[in-house]
């Protein structure tokens, strides 16, 4: 078929593919939460079946009978004592005992059996077990315990491989190794993948066969210990000692958790735990009232109340069924009872990744589900399965005698008679627990349900050929062959059993209907389009010995479900949520989603695993190799490769047009949404074969990755890996399948490793060609044209190094430079490098600039880079890698120029290799030249650049401190004054520069100093709006300085910091310091800045500041550090009324003066005033109207000290006068008259005050009296009057 175009351009594989391996990681992740048995089963009981209605549908199908040969049963006629069968699964053997004769029964084979004879005794029992390692030689893979009254034996099992039979030869080795019965019957016995073998005697004790290779100094080779005797027991008479009346009669090891299980008689179950490493012993708990239990859970228990309640069987819940469930045990009515070893409260645990370690110890056996069978299970539920084929329930009971438990598979065989057995086989409905999760969040466990007659009574049930991989979920399976296999061992012969897998029943179908029929539609309606296109494809895809089992019928038939029964896309329209609008969305096609799912299924093994791992195995250094076996890998690979032959064969699967060669069958229905319209859009169809397409792409990048793998092992990657880093073999090995196909990484890993094992091929003096080739044949996307040409400029480089000749050696330098000048565009910036260190060691300067500029450009033909500059470089650009690219580039010229020193030396050299810089005419490069240029103190380098580039680079974000404050230098270079004022406010209001607070504060300087020019040169309305907010900005900065100033109050490093770190508003400065510092001065010169009137808080922030500086006084002295304060913080605010309130202050200040009155000073107040700058007529003026109010007020104490006050203002105020230059003091202001007129007016005042007595207090020395008062007023309007 022709694909097209994307598929064949590997230029963006890594891209591309993220959509495709999406699909496929989603898919694999669906798989791997398919729920296990205890997600299934999270009520206390249940009994939920589903039976067919035809034997087709069978979910247990008899393959065949093999009938026990004519010489075994001749030797069941000489049996005299007991006969005891089972089936030894690892062996692939049924064995049989007649008396004291073993025979093991290959019964693949027929008649073929081996018999052991050398011992006399009757056998009551026999198991196989791993040896101890280190015991015995090596081919002896397995041991076999033989039990008789008197004697334990073990026998050495040794099975050779042989072509014309899977189970092999068989040998019986004599170890020499007993241990004696003591006429006690090992009515069952089990072995630990640690060696351990437990033997349960008919006296209701367990015993232990202990052995080692050798005799000890205190130890025997052998011995049998028994394990449940208590110690006083050893103290007391033998005929004192009574049996237990409940022997043990089956065991079960848990190989996974260390566990050991002991079924009794009467049906009581023991859990015994063996240590973290199996070699230990510790009885944890024994149940013995599991009827009861049951039927607390489960009302429907009618077996509790039964006095013939009896366990059958008891099997182990693998961990990969389920992490809390461990046991699940058969009753003799079919009943199914789960167990957990793990307490309640830790069963939560069963969602997480695994359980905590002290918790992965068993604690008690709580029976935790009940589950009942068929003919017990609800009627209604069974009925309202419908939509599946379902037959009548069977309402006899049952009586279950033999039953075997595996993964999920329940096989128990139930007595017709007394010569006949009925075959129940139950496992889980995968299509219909699926479909429950697509509705709702939980789903319960449903099962198949079907009997098979059989013939002969049975004796043992086994799963055998377990090198099959074992799935609760059926549907996870990719090949149409091999399904699980059972067997039933009776007393006529085995019975072959094989689990139907859903792929199996639909192969059923197609072989024996049409596709048009009622069991396909009913088969897609349970398991859906999607499962149902992966089974078409599984029984397409099947191998060569597969398609011969397969009949023409049901490969066409396949070929029709898919293209006819798979489905079309479709685009559904979803609603946003709190919007009206609508998003479009592609629902594919069941044969797209099939496809997907059936190759997910055969990567799922390697997709997420790392294909190469590190190993040391007695080296110094670890090496790589090869993690997964290359016979694995290979058929991985055969089953993607037979898929993409199955898609080149049907060019339907990927039709190159909108819906071309798309055929539906006639009953086959368009999808719809809610409103019935039909959403068969070409739109779809295009969407739908883009995904194919990138679905054929990652098929193809898959087949040739495994191709890739198993060329580095035959390439011997383990020793080329010897010259690797340590740092490349460790990201190797921590790159995924998946990751390996569709990441740039992975890419560039498989690059380095088919580099290093080229450079090991060369040193062997092997061609590049002849490797090429090699790779290009079965990994033309690992090893391209460009490779080639890459590989053949390193050999030209490597005679370069070699040749002995000047000239030569040229020639060969710049033929490379020729072949890497023809794919620089795609050479990756770690190639680029190693080319360029090349280069310069062979004095080749010029190639390796060239080379890097021009790789540049190649990379990035469309200059996609230059736009993702200038537009500020966003976040998760597309654009970005591009430009990385050319960055790196750059970083390579710019490290040419460093290694000559470049603004360092004054040679030649370096400034001839600066001018071949600049003759470049990439955009790009000069503006990453400049700034290199200013990263490195050069910036004056740009003054001798001519080029229009310059003042475009410095103009272009990032607006960094180093480019402006070579911007303002170069507008006023060029009498710019105004842009380099504006260009000074941005370097002040830039944050976060590392500038401090003065270094703003000068820019603030020196922009009001250029505002000034630029209105001197050019006067216009923007020349005079800047300077006017310049000296806004200046005041606030002024405020912000104040606040910086204030260490006493700043003691956080944190806050000097930010007030370094960037020009802050006022009204930031008064929420973020003001406050939080509680700096009441700054609060009001911020007042001041902003024009806030606040009468009220004014005044609490004045009586704030005069508080603080009477806290902060020494103690001598109150008075005078308020007047200080006073005069300090007045000269920051004057002359604004509503932050320096004159009559308030003074007020404030003669509030202190009386509370302190012993430490007045004549002048105190209004000193302090003038301190603030403020002038003397603004003072007499609130002077005279306070003495006014509290004359009438007759407050002789204040009125007192503001006559003294105001005597004190009007001295200082003729002392200033006096100072000048004019005697006459005209026009120096004073109002001598109004001042005459008012001191007239306080003599009067006093005098009245003192005739009525008010006098005020006269304890207070400096507080003159009343009759000394009207005295200096007296004075003090001569020296007026003479002066005036």
């Amino acid at each position: 078929m022709t694909i097209p175009a994307s598929m064949n351009s590997s230029d963006s594989k890594t891209t591309s593919l993220d959509k495709a391996a999406e699909l496929v990681a989603e898919n694999i992740r669906s798989e791997e939460k398919f729920p296990l048995v205890s997600d299934l089963l999270h009520t206390s009981s249940s009994a939920e079946y589903r039976v067919p209605a035809s034997h087709g549908w069978n979910v247990i199908e008899l393959q065949k009978s093999i009938p026990l040969p004519d010489a075994l049963f001749e030797q069941y006629d000489l049996l005299q004592c007991r006969c005891f069968m089972g089936f030894f699964p690892e062996i692939k053997r049924a064995w049989i005992t007649v008396d004291h004769r073993l025979f093991l029964w290959n019964y693949s084979e027929g008649n073929d059996f081996y018999s052991f004879e050398d011992q006399e005794q009757v056998i009551v029992s026999v198991a196989l077990a791993k040896p101890k390692p280190g015991v015995f030689v090596d081919d002896i893979q397995y041991v076999m315990a033989v039990a008789t009254p008197l004697e334990v034996l073990l026998l050495g099992v040794s099975v050779e491989k042989n072509l014309t039979t899977a189970a092999g030869d068989i040998t019986l080795y004599a170890t020499h190794m007993s241990v004696p019965a003591d006429n006690v019957a090992m009515t069952a016995m089990v072995g630990t993948s640690e060696g351990r073998i437990f033997m349960a005697g008919n006296d209701g004790h367990l015993y232990e066969f202990q052995y080692q290779s050798e005799d000890g100094w205190l130890s025997k080779r052998c011995k049998k210990v028994n394990l449940t005797l208590t110690t006083i027991s050893y103290f007391i008479p033998t005929f004192f000692v009574r049996s237990n009346d409940d022997p043990v009669v089956s065991l079960v090891v848990d190989n996974e958790r260390k566990t050991l299980y002991m079924l009794t008689q009467k049906s009581s179950i023991e859990i015994i735990y063996l240590g973290p490493k199996g070699n230990e012993f510790f009885r944890v708990f024994r149940h013995n009232n599991i009827a009861t239990a049951a039927s607390m859970i489960c009302p429907s228990f009618t077996e509790g109340s039964s006095p013939d309640f009896r366990i059958v069987s008891i099997h182990v819940v693998p961990r990969s069924e389920s992490r809390i469930l461990h046991l699940v045990a058969i009753t003799s009515g079919g009943t199914r009872l789960y167990f957990s070893a793990i307490k309640r409260n830790m069963r939560y645990y069963e969602g997480t990744t695994a359980i905590p370690a002290r918790h992965s110890i068993p604690e008690t056996l709580d029976l935790v589900h009940v589950r009942l069978p068929e003919q017990q299970g609800y009627q209604s539920q069974n009925q309202q399965l419908g939509s599946y084929p379902t037959g009548n329930i069977a309402k006899l009971p049952n009586f279950i005698h033999t039953a075997c438990y595996s993964n999920g598979v329940t096989i128990m065989a139930n007595a017709q008679n007394d010569e006949h057995d009925s075959i129940i086989g139950t496992a889980p409905d995968c299509g219909y627990i699926l479909k429950q999760l697509s509705s709702m969040t939980r789903a319960t466990l449903t099962e198949l349900s079907s009997t098979t007659l059989i013939n002969g009574k049975t004796w043992a049930i086994a799963e055998i050929d377990s090198s099959n991989e074992k799935h609760f979920n059926d549907l996870d399976t990719v090949s149409c062959s091999s399904p699980r296999i059972f067997a039933v061992l009776t007393n006529s012969g085995v019975n072959i059993l094989s689990k139907r897998r859903p792929v199996d029943l639909l192969l059923y179908i197609l072989s024996n209907s049409t596709p048009q029929g009622g069991e396909l539609q009913e088969f897609i309606s349970i398991y859906g389009q999607a499962q149902t296109c992966a089974m078409c494809l599984t029984i397409l895809c099947a191998d060569t010995f597969d398609q011969r089992m397969l009949s023409v019928q049901a490969v066409a038939s396949a070929v029709t479900v898919l293209f006819e029964f798979g489905g079309a896309p479709s685009i559904n329209e979803r609603a946003q949520f709190g919007s009206s609008e609508t998003t479009p969305s592609v629902k594919y096609s069941g044969r797209h989603d099939g496809l997907v799912l059936y190759m997910s299924r055969i990567l799922m093994t390697i997709w997420n695993k790392s294909p190469l791992v590190l190993f040391k195995e007695g080296l110094d250094v670890p090496l790589l190799k090869v993690q997964q076996s290359i016979r694995s890998l290979s058929e991985i690979q055969s089953s993607l490769s037979r898929l993409r032959k199955v898609i080149d064969e049907n060019p339907r699967f990927i039709p190159e047009q909108l819906g071309e060669n798309a055929v539906f069958s006639p009953n086959f229905k368009s999808p719809k949404d809610s409103s019935g319209v039909v959403h068969n859009t070409s739109e779809a169809w295009q969407a739908e074969a883009s995904s194919l397409a990138l679905i054929y792409d990652l098929l193809i990048q898959s087949i040739e990755a495994i191709s890739f793998l198993c060329l580095l092992s035959d390439f011997g990657i383990t020793k080329a890996s010897t010259k690797m880093s340590e740092g490349n073999k460790e990201g190797a090995t921590k790159l995924t399948f998946e990751q390996i196909i569709c990441t740039e990484a992975g890419r560039k890993v498989c690059k380095d490793l088919i580099m290093n094992v080229i450079n090991m091929q060369l040193d062997q003096n092997m061609s590049v060609e002849s490797i090429s080739d090699i790779l290009g044949q079965r990994c033309s996307s690992f090893f391209s044209d460009t490779d080639v040409t890459f590989y053949k400029g390193l050999e030209c480089i490597k005679q370069a190094k070699e040749s002995d000749e000047a000239s030569n050696s040229s020639i060969l330098l710049q033929e490379s430079l020729k072949l890497f000048k023809s794919i620089c565009g795609v050479l990756t910036i770690e190639k680029i490098d190693d080319i360029v260190q090349d280069y310069l060691d062979l004095k080749y300067e010029d190639g390796a600039l060239s080379l890097v500029l021009l790789s540049a450009l190649q990379g990035d033909p469309a200059d996609s880079a230059m736009a993702f500059w200038k537009e500020g470089m966003p976040e998760n650009d597309v654009r970005k890698p591009v430009f990385d690219r050319r960055a790196a580039c750059y970083c390579c010229a710019f490290g040419i120029l460093e290694q000559f020193n470049f603004g360092k030396s004054s040679s030649k050299r370096p400034k001839e290799l600066f001018s071949q810089c600049l003759a470049s005419n990439d955009q790009l490069f000069h503006f990453m030249l400049y700034d290199w240029l200013l990263q490195n103190g050069n910036g004056n380098c740009l003054f001798q650049v001519e080029s229009p580039l310059v003042q475009e680079f410095l103009m272009f974000e990032p607006h960094t401190k180093e480019k402006w404050n070579i911007l303002w230098k170069y507008y006023i270079h060029n009498n710019d004054y105004m842009n380099a004022a504006i260009v000074q406010k941005e370097l002040a209001d830039m944050a976060n520069n590392g500038d401090k607070l003065k270094d703003r504060l000068e820019y603030l300087s020196l922009a009001i100093s250029n505002a000034k020019s630029a209105i001197h040169y050019q006067n216009n309305a923007h020349s005079q709006q800047l300077l006017s907010d310049l000296d806004e900005k200046l005041e606030v900065c002024l405020i912000q300085m104040e606040i910086y100033n204030m260490t006493d109050k700043i003691t956080s490093k944190e806050v000097v910091d930010s007030l370094d770190s960037k020009l802050y508003n006022v009204t930031e400065l008064y929420n973020d310091f003001a406050i939080p510092l509680e700096l009441p001065t700054v609060m009001l010169m911020i007042f001041k800045v902003s024009n806030h009137d606040d009468p009220e808080l004014v005044k609490n922030i004045w009586e704030a500041i005069t508080c603080n500086a009477l806290n902060e006084s020494d103690g001598s002295s109150h008075l005078l550090p308020i007047s200080v304060k006073i005069g300090e913080v007045g000269t920051k605010l004057y002359p604004s009324e509503s932050v320096f309130p004159i009559k308030y202050i003074i007020e404030l200040a003669l509030t202190y003066t009386l509370e302190f009155s012993n430490e007045y000073q004549p002048g105190y107040i209004s000193q302090a005033i003038l301190q603030a700058k403020a002038p003397h007529k603004s003072i007499f003026s609130v002077l005279d109207g306070m003495i006014d109010q509290n004359y009438k007020e007759k407050n002789a104490q204040e009125l007192r000290i503001l006559v003294i006050e105001i005597i004190s203002l009007l001295e200082s105020w003729l002392s200033s006068l006096s100072i000048t230059s004019d005697p006459s003091f005209d026009g120096n202001g004073f109002p001598a008259v109004i001042v005459d007129d008012a001191i007239s007016k306080y003599i009067t005042a006093v005098n009245v005050m003192n005739t009525q007595g008010l006098t005020g207090r006269h304890d207070t020395p400096n507080i003159a009296s009343m009759s000394n008062l009207v005295q200096e007023l007296q004075s003090i309007q001569l020296r007026i009057r003479r002066s005036f």
